[in-house]
């Protein structure tokens, strides 16, 4: 290795790349891997999905866990208005925008 100036050997290395578009990686590189595509989520992940997101989103602001789950009828009918899949960080902020109104009516309760 010219960096650390001694032999190695990475003969045990695994690398994992991501990409969005397979078609952006030069051939030279893609050669070297084995391409995995996976479907974008649709409509149809839509609940599965929010459930995770929602109980991710409770635990990075240190909430209990009855704040994620379930999510309402109501709230599902919104989000589906707005996503109808694809990205997953859209989905995550419609969420956020869920917790927000749900932290906003628990404010408006106690005042």
């Amino acid at each position: 290795d010219p960096y650390i100036q001694a032999p190695l050997n990475l003969s045990g290395v695994l690398w994992i790349g991501t990409a969005n578009e397979v078609a952006d990686i030069p051939d030279v590189l893609r050669d070297r891997f084995r391409v995995l595509e996976f479907e974008e989520p649709s409509g149809d992940d839509l609940e599965p999905l929010a459930q995770t997101l929602m109980a991710e989103i409770v635990g990075e602001r240190g909430m209990r866990p009855e704040w994620a789950l379930p999510l309402s009828g109501e709230e599902l009918d919104a989000l589906s208005e707005v996503w109808h899949g694809g990205s997953v960080r859209a989905l995550r902020r419609f969420l956020e925008g869920v917790m927000n109104a749900r932290e906003s009516r628990t404010l408006d309760k106690t005042n």
